[in-house]
């Protein structure tokens, strides 16, 4: 390619007008010339598209295929006080003769554009050209990708000159970058139409996914720097960013924007997501279609799913749930009429049935009598689809449908089916949701910028596929509307959604179907599902929002009421919750309601958040307008209620509810409907406060050193969770997360077995929390009726050792009582995990409709990020050079063993494999079989056959199940064998954790030493860690999350049941009540002490010399006396406590005990007045108040110390 032609030539093809330029060697898309901005033509000059068009039409002029064209019209000079840019060849070049500068006619544009195409984008054989006019990217050129030895080497396109055009890129003025030398590039050929369809080329493809990213995220200044990086470098076709910008809302507005704007009834303003775009997705998607199931699932007592819980198979409306199925060419509707062999039979709803999933309808039996057809609709009844013979619409056509009876003619009403006429032969399907809701900051620093967060999830995806992350729908965030008006918009946009089907595409069956979403349960934290369903939280009388548990304290702290905390009581139901709102709002019509609103709210427990903010303001109205004018008349009471029930009237109309109360069409009880969220209530709420508790005692008995060296070194293999920080969890102790607590709860007992002497309770409590929290996380149920008995008995045993433990802690942490719902939420929606909330702290699509046609992204754009190796992760073989049988055995100390085959044959050592549950198993861990036996892995090897095939090896230690559980932790055991055996890797399960048996041995003690790793660099800072003693016996941690489930069908059930609880409850209630009559007795008379010692101080202080004449002979005598001592006892060392500081409270807790007299507590140093005052408050309780008052009334200011030491000499050590 010849040299760029230098300036002189490059501005002569550009005339300048009065505002604008044109250039005669670019044209717009419709072949005109490019007009360009009057400030802009010395950038326009340098760009490199430009540079290409005047060298290739010099070449073509000096070729003699077109002939310079003729024109009068001036020409732009080059300005010589202008550096010429640098092309990457010396400016000292050749400029071209004038002669060879061509004019800037236009009248030969097309014969050079002829000669020009050929020459720069010559399609190869067999590619075809395209027409870029009807394109959404009309002002770009396709390109095809780059070739593999050129990626990210190509010039620049017309885009530069395009951008320029268009004014929109003004912004990134001053960021042009040198442009590269156009020889080392060749231009790739055009493209195929639709190769990087919808994109218009391969880098606007690649530019949009990774500008994209949601975790990777870019700001403007970083992603044009990018673009300008790459065009530098010579990539092909690199956009800029306002091109890119306006490419992608060109596709956003042809794929539809799901994004619309919401008003709220109280005026909030905000975006949010349209649910049903959001399905639609789905929907077209390949990867997720094939595992959505619509229908509700009957498979006996098996529960893993969504779609096997109570409510789906039997509470979801029939109007609700999917009406439409499709059997072989035969369309059903739910409430249609459908014929059998024998009778006939309306269905009501579709079910499957069994392993198989066999078609199941329940509805009504329809016997033909005399007088019609009758429905005996006072049973419903299951049926086999297989036994329908004729559908509704069969016999309409037929003319064949019975007449029903005048006792039945309601059902017939209902037919035909609404939806018939509106999805014709397309299927309808119903999609359950989950919707989480939660507060978030929208800072990356610590300040809080509180933002209310909504994500949904599609409940029709089974839970395997539903925990991922890019399953979790965004919905909306904002900082300004409160949740209740978030969640007026989501309930809007769900009801239009159902009552007016979405149209989308169904890339399963390649075919147009109608969905309809509808809410299956709201997840989210405690004070949110609170707030959900007008609850006034957990710190009103009665707290809960699923049922009406509670009361004020002397109700709670009495027996009757604290029985009541440990089982559900009478159950909310939205009904009720609307009559008290409503009741709520005609109190506030009435004058001087404030108090008895207040206490109405107290004694209900439901506070709406938005009725009450109207309650609030009414109220407020009603007292002013009550209040007295200048001239001192009031108005009527009745006038002032006419007033306010125009308030109400108004407000009714733009809603003064929570929206959540009234979805009865859409199946939603809000009460039942908001299960009980396992992170924040078990890991944040009961094993926190658990923790907090050992943690305190352990602390007090300055054991936290050794609790951090024994979490340092336990077995983390088998817990899917990295080695545990014990020095983090110890040192912010107070301060830990979810994840650490998760780790906690599995690992608690084998640390401190031995730590709470004298407190056998709190062990307990650990050895129940960590099977609780087991049974959990189980991600399926066998049989769900034994594992909820079982569920139910190990709260109810852990709560009643949790009063034992702490009596009041029932009372004042309503997590404890939340627990008593799971059992029925489990059955209700299905295991836990499903309403789990950690996923949801993420888009993509398939198909979108264009005009008539459902068309999808090009196969360039879908698997591009399969095949790239950026998208993946990359597996790499370590290079081993196989070894017989002989020199393997030696390595891996398998000698004895026999070759697993012929002398011939090779091995090769393996670093891990993955074992049939998805565990990476490597040497050293711990596995169950297949056959139900445990193992340590001692090597991996491969075992390569003469044939070519592999077979993976696992050499084995084999353990030995103990006929006993330990005596201790209630676990099964194991003793490590001397039998060494290897096993095909298929066999392996899952992986275990094995912990040791230090608790039966008690020699494992902190005696090893080991350095400290800082920087991934060893230290010469020694840490002591746990030394065990015995690598033989072990415990079985059956408290683990991850394989728990394998795990107890390996075990023999009377070695994995739990150990009787002797637990007395009408004892534990009595003893639980007079401990909390007794506490709140001793709070009453030390917050009545403290008042009167207060008040004593503040008096003495003020100088007050009270008469003095009340006060009894003896006790002036004893309290002169107690001075005398003090003073002859201070006096002697006033000077050199006059030179000290005031001393701390740890100061003054180490000198409490140094003298014995009375008067003479602190003789080394004076005590701050705050700690006199505070010493004061407390010492009081064991001081008759009279002296103390007498003492003080003595003297002022001077003789407070007198004071303070005759009360320590009565008091008990300072800060017990």
């Amino acid at each position: 390619m010849p040299l760029p032609a230098p300036l002189s030539t490059l501005s002569s093809y550009v005339t300048v007008g009065f505002s604008t330029a044109r250039c005669s060697a670019c044209r717009d898309t419709f072949g005109n010339p490019l007009e360009i901005n009057k400030n802009g033509v010395r950038k326009h000059i340098d760009l490199a598209a430009h540079i290409t068009n005047v060298t290739g039409l010099k070449r073509l002029r000096n070729s003699g295929i077109v002939q310079p064209p003729k024109s009068n019209l001036p020409r732009v000079k080059a300005d010589t006080a202008v550096d010429t840019p640098t092309f990457g060849f010396s400016s000292s070049a050749p400029l071209v003769p004038e002669s060879d500068v061509p004019s800037d006619s236009f009248e030969d544009f097309l014969t050079i554009l002829k000669h020009l195409t050929p020459l720069y984008d010559a399609p190869n054989p067999g590619d075809t050209l395209r027409s870029t006019s009807d394109d959404l990217f009309e002002d770009c050129i396709t390109h095809g990708p780059p070739v593999p030895e050129q990626h990210g080497m190509a010039s620049d396109n017309n885009n530069e000159q395009q951008s320029e055009q268009s004014g929109s890129d003004s912004e990134e003025e001053g960021y042009e970058s040198p442009q590269a030398p156009q020889t080392q590039y060749r231009t790739q050929p055009n493209a195929p139409s639709d190769q990087w369809f919808p994109y218009e080329s391969f880098a606007m493809f690649l530019a949009d996914i990774l500008f994209s990213s949601r975790r990777l995220h870019f700001s403007r200044e970083q992603m044009r720097a990018i673009l300008k990086f790459a065009r530098a470098t010579g990539g092909q076709n690199i956009p800029r960013l306002s091109t890119l910008q306006r490419a992608q809302e060109k596709l956003k507005a042809r794929m539809g924007n799901p994004t619309h704007w919401h008003v709220a009834p109280g005026g909030s303003v905000f975006h949010l997501n349209k649910i049903a775009e959001t399905l639609k997705l789905d929907m077209a998607n390949p990867h997720l279609r094939p595992h959505m199931n619509f229908l509700p699932h009957m498979e006996g007592k098996h529960m893993s799913q969504a779609w096997h819980g109570f409510k789906m198979v039997h509470e979801v409306s029939d109007s609700v749930l999917t009406p439409f199925l499709r059997v072989g060419d035969r369309i059903y509707y739910v409430n249609e009429l459908v014929r059998r062999k024998n009778d006939f039979f309306i269905p009501l709803r579709w079910i499957t049935r069994g392993h198989l999933k066999e078609l199941y309808v329940i509805g009504y039996h329809v016997i033909q009598l005399p007088s019609g057809l009758v429905v005996q609709s006072e049973k419903r009844r299951s049926v086999k689809v297989s036994t329908f013979l004729e559908t509704f619409t069969e016999m309409q056509q037929q003319g064949a449908i019975p007449m029903f009876s005048d006792a039945s003619a309601g059902f017939r009403a209902k037919m035909p089916h609404p939806l018939c006429a509106v999805a014709g032969s397309r299927p309808v399907y119903s999609i359950p949701l989950i919707i989480f809701m939660d507060d978030a900051s929208g800072n990356t620093s610590k300040q809080w910028n509180k933002h209310w967060s909504c994500y949904l999830s599609n409940a029709a995806l089974p839970r395997e596929v539903l925990q991922a992350e890019y399953n979790v729908r965004f919905v909306s965030t904002l900082p300004h509307a409160t949740p209740s008006e978030l969640m007026h918009g989501i309930r809007s946009s769900i009801d239009n959604a159902f009552h007016n089907p979405t149209v989308a595409f169904d890339c399963l069956n390649h075919e147009e179907v109608l969905i309809r979403p509808f809410p299956l349960f709201w997840a989210g934290d405690n004070p949110m599902q609170a707030e959900h369903c007008s609850s006034s939280g957990l710190a009103s009388n009665k707290f809960c929002r699923t049922c009406e548990v509670g009361g004020d304290t002397n109700f709670k702290q009495s027996i009757e009421g604290y029985r009541t905390l440990f089982k559900p009581g009478a159950t909310r139901t939205v009904t009720k919750t609307r009559q008290l709102i409503d009741k709520r709002l005609e109190m506030a019509l009435k004058p001087r309601m404030i108090q008895k609103v207040k206490d109405h709210v107290s004694d209900s427990g439901i506070k709406d958040p938005v009725a009450q903010p109207l309650i609030d303001r009414i109220l407020t109205l009603g007292k002013d307008l009550l209040k007295a004018d200048e001239n001192g008349s009031c108005r009527p009471a009745q006038e002032v209620e006419d007033i306010l029930k125009v308030e109400v009237a108004t407000a009714r109309k733009n809603g003064y509810i929570n929206p959540l109360l009234d979805m009865e069409a859409l199946g939603v009880d809000i009460h039942l409907d908001t299960p009980t969220k396992i992170l924040h209530t078990v890991l944040l709420g009961v094993v926190k406060y658990f923790w907090a508790q050992s943690v305190f005692v352990l602390e007090k008995d300055k054991k936290l050193d050794l609790l951090a060296s024994r979490l340092a070194l336990v077995s983390t293999i088998g817990l899917d969770i990295p080695p545990l920080n014990a020095s983090y969890i110890c040192q912010y102790r107070g301060s830990l997360i979810g994840k650490h607590f998760k780790a906690i709860v599995q690992v608690m007992p084998f640390v401190t077995y031995d730590l709470f002497v004298g407190n056998t309770h709190l062990m307990t409590a650990w050895l129940l929390l960590g099977r609780l929290t087991s049974m959990l996380w189980y991600p399926v149920i066998n049989d769900i009726d034994v594992y909820l008995n079982e569920l139910r008995e190990l709260i109810h045993d852990f709560l009643l050792l949790t009063a034992e433990c702490s009596p009041s802690i029932m009372i004042l942490k309503p997590k404890f009582h939340f627990l008593v719902h799971l059992p029925a939420y489990i059955r209700r929606f299905g295991p836990a995990l499903l309403f789990s909330t950690e996923r949801f702290e993420s888009f993509n699509g398939g198909h979108w409709k264009e005009g008539q046609q459902w068309v999808r992204a090009s196969p360039a754009v879908r698997t591009y990020p399969a095949k790239n190796l950026i998208f993946n992760t990359t597996h790499a073989r370590a290079k081993t050079s196989p070894v017989r049988w002989l020199g393997l055995a030696q390595v891996i100390g398998a000698s004895h063993l026999d070759a697993p085959g012929i002398p011939n044959n090779t091995y090769i050592p393996a670093v891990s494999l993955v074992s049939q549950s998805g565990d990476v198993v490597k040497a050293g861990s711990d596995i169950l079989l297949q056959d139900r036996s445990f193992g340590h892995v001692r090597a991996i090897f491969i075992h390569r056959l003469g044939s070519g095939n592999n077979v993976n090896y696992v050499l084995i230690q084999r353990y030995k199940l103990g006929e006993q559980k330990h005596r201790l932790l209630d676990m099964p055991v194991l003793s490590r064998s001397d039998s060494i055996a290897y096993v095909p890797a298929a066999e392996v399960e899952c992986l275990v954790n094995l912990q040791h048996d230090c608790a039966t041995t008690r020699k494992c003690g902190c005696t090893k030493v080991t350095y400290e790793v800082q920087e991934r660099e060893t230290t010469s800072r020694t840490l002591l860690c746990v030394n065990h003693s015995d690598e033989i016996h072990f415990i079985i941690n059956i408290h683990v999350l991850h394989n728990s489930l394998q795990l107890r069908q390996a075990i023999p059930p009377e070695l994995y049941s739990r150990k009787t609880q002797l637990l007395d409850e009408e004892a534990i209630f009595s003893t639980a009540v007079e401990k909390m009559r007794t506490n709140r007795a001793e709070k009453a008379r030390i917050t009545a002490a403290k008042r009167a010692a207060k008040a004593m101080v503040e008096e003495a202080i003020a100088g007050s010399t009270g008469d003095e004449a009340n006060v009894p002979p003896g006790l002036v005598t004893e309290t002169a006396a107690a001075a005398a001592t003090s003073t002859s006892t201070s006096t002697t060392t006033t000077a050199q406590l006059r030179k000290r500081k005031n001393t701390t409270s740890s100061d003054a807790s180490a000198h409490v005990t140094q003298r014995q007299s009375v008067g003479c507590v602190y003789t080394v140093m004076r005590p701050s007045y705050l700690e006199m005052r505070e010493f004061m408050c407390s010492s009081f309780l064991h001081y008759p108040p009279h002296l103390a008052l007498a003492r003080a009334r003595q003297s002022p200011i001077s003789r407070i110390l007198s004071v303070f030491d005759v009360l320590t000499g009565f008091s008990r050590p300072l800060y017990s």
